[in-house]
């Protein structure tokens, strides 16, 4: 996470007093070179087969984030220092380390990169950086200028391997990156995630929208200033960048296709049930 703009209190104070909530915020990211193919409304789930081998792909990439989603803040501090960004690293700031890291397990970024080397990134300010990272080859870039929040994510749904870059703007407490990771059969997708908690930053990974009850998931949260104690982020748009080799069936997979069930007991924090992140 990057902190920047204003404390929560007076961000809550503020959009409390202005009608109708915020308008969505553009800010100076360079344009994406193509658009996300979107998906017609009356195409059904699956409706462009996914093949095998890209559905072995998406499963690898949940369970290796799995393997992280139950960190408590001592766990995910010591993961911090693993990932070895900075001497005194710490959880509240490793989400472009974690985010890539994850990517690179994956195998959608080349093994040579180092995650340490992106800490702090930012895609406004280093669009070279960025494009090294990202090249257009590899990865499809798409540019949201509206609030998270008033996404229609049945018409626009994330998928799976989306990589996500939350711009904290004039409203927001901090910016910040992660990864789509899952997506179910109802639709509603997952992203892991380092998250601020009372009892300290925590790994999971957590419910990021339910495409039929707007207003639920941690998107949803991050644009809510009853939460704005936890942190805000959204206000300045967001960039995804989706891998090129999946985007052809982004419609089939941000509906659930290749979705395994997970095991019970498998998430702690928002994944079994939406009410866990109202």
């Amino acid at each position: 996470m990057r902190r920047g703009g204003w404390p929560w209190w007076i961000v809550a104070l503020l959009a409390l007093l202005v009608a109708g909530g915020l308008p969505g915020r553009a800010h100076a990211a360079p344009a994406p070179a193509e658009p996300f193919p979107q998906p017609q409304d009356d195409a059904p789930p699956g409706a462009e087969a996914v093949p095998p081998t890209v559905c072995q792909q998406v499963r690898a990439l949940h369970r290796w984030a799995l393997r992280l989603t139950r960190l408590d803040p001592a766990q995910a501090d010591a993961l911090a220092r693993t990932l070895g960004y900075a001497p005194d690293a710490s959880a509240s700031l490793m989400c472009v380390p974690l985010s890539l890291e994850v990517l690179r397990q994956a195998r959608l970024l080349p093994p040579e990169v180092q995650p340490a080397a992106y800490w702090l990134l930012n895609p406004q300010q280093e669009p070279r950086k960025v494009a090294r990272l990202f090249p257009p080859e590899r990865f499809v870039h798409d540019l949201i200028t509206d609030l998270p929040s008033r996404l229609d994510f049945r018409a626009r749904p994330l998928a799976p391997g989306d990589v996500l870059y939350l711009y904290s703007g004039s409203w927001g407490t901090f910016s910040h990156m992660m990864v789509v990771t899952y997506v179910d059969r109802a639709g509603r997708a997952y992203g892991l995630s380092n998250l601020n908690t009372p009892q300290g930053y925590i790994v999971r990974e957590v419910l990021l929208y339910d495409p039929n009850r707007p207003g639920v998931g941690q998107l949803a949260r991050w644009n809510d200033p009853r939460w704005g104690w936890l942190g805000l982020t959204g206000f300045g748009g967001v960039e995804v960048w989706r891998p090129a080799a999946w985007a052809r069936y982004a419609a089939a997979l941000g509906r659930g296709a290749c979705a395994e069930p997970p095991a019970a007991g498998e998430w702690l924090w928002g994944a079994v049930g939406a009410e866990a992140t109202e």
